[in-house]
């Protein structure tokens, strides 16, 4: 059996560049999805500043989240065609980090834009009670 660094099978390390090939491409389709989604029906979201700020910072992190992901899926395909080359280290490692982390941190902020959205919303429309 041919053994690859840290004397791990050749075979499962081709797995998990499999695993986080498809987690990378997962990343960046729901990020994606949540950029373009947003950004349509921008109109009839809120217009309160906090709201605004919320959306933008959500869409910096899934942005982020987007160019890291495909800098990862990048530094995959140059190891395969490399051996020598290992994205999990270095730059490949960094880059699949901060897409990860930057995916939670722009779903957390996109989750309080709606939060925030729909209760002032919700608070506006309600039925006041007059005496």
């Amino acid at each position: 059996m041919d053994l690859i660094d840290d004397d791990i099978p050749a075979g499962e390390h081709s797995d998990a560049h499999q695993i986080a090939l498809e987690l990378m491409k997962q990343l960046i389709t729901l990020a994606s999805g949540v950029v373009a989604l947003s950004a349509t029906f921008l109109e009839k979201l809120g217009t309160d500043p906090v709201d605004r700020i919320l959306l933008g910072l959500s869409w910096l992190a899934l942005v982020t989240c987007i160019f890291c992901a495909l800098q990862t899926i990048s530094a995959i395909v140059k190891s395969r065609l490399n051996p020598e080359h290992q994205w999990s280290k270095g730059s490949g490692q960094v880059y699949a980090r901060v897409s990860k982390y930057a995916f939670v941190i722009g779903i957390f902020l996109f989750a309080a834009f709606a939060f925030i959205s729909f209760v002032s919303t919700s608070h506006l429309t309600s039925p006041s009670a007059s005496v």
